[in-house]
């Protein structure tokens, strides 16, 4: 059965309690890898630098706090198996991920915008949470 790796669980521990248990619901249907959730300054601006991101330090949903603790709005992950490489050109699969994300966030009474209708596949953001 998938699961998350204790490193994806580190980085998912980053985000809002709500994009933590939708994507550990997710992650039980499909593999997945977490690949961000809160990005510090630092790295935020550098995501902008390195074009995975448009917005600066502290415009992304990816840097929210909580007080003093990183509690981000938004959490990357991609369809993930085994020992084999990422396949970013998948659109299927990202949109099957995306189908999931979704259900499991309507289930739960949590709204969900996702990064695939502006070509991030990985990213997804709650919605209504500030």
């Amino acid at each position: 059965m998938p699961g998350l790796s204790e490193r994806c669980m580190i980085r998912l521990g980053t985000c809002h309690v709500d994009l933590q248990s939708i994507v550990i619901k997710v992650g039980t249907y499909q593999p997945v890898m977490v690949t961000w959730g809160f990005r510090g300054k630092g790295e935020q601006n550098k995501a902008v630098a390195d074009g995975y991101s448009s917005l600066r330090w502290p415009n992304s949903k990816h840097n929210h706090m909580n007080g003093d603790n990183p509690e981000s709005l938004a959490v990357d992950i991609v369809p993930y198996k085994y020992g084999q490489v990422i396949n970013w050109s998948d659109v299927d699969r990202w949109r099957l991920m995306a189908s999931y994300m979704w259900q499991v966030g309507l289930k739960n009474d949590i709204k969900l915008k996702w990064g695939g209708y502006f070509g991030d596949y990985s990213h997804f953001e709650l919605i209504g949470y500030e």
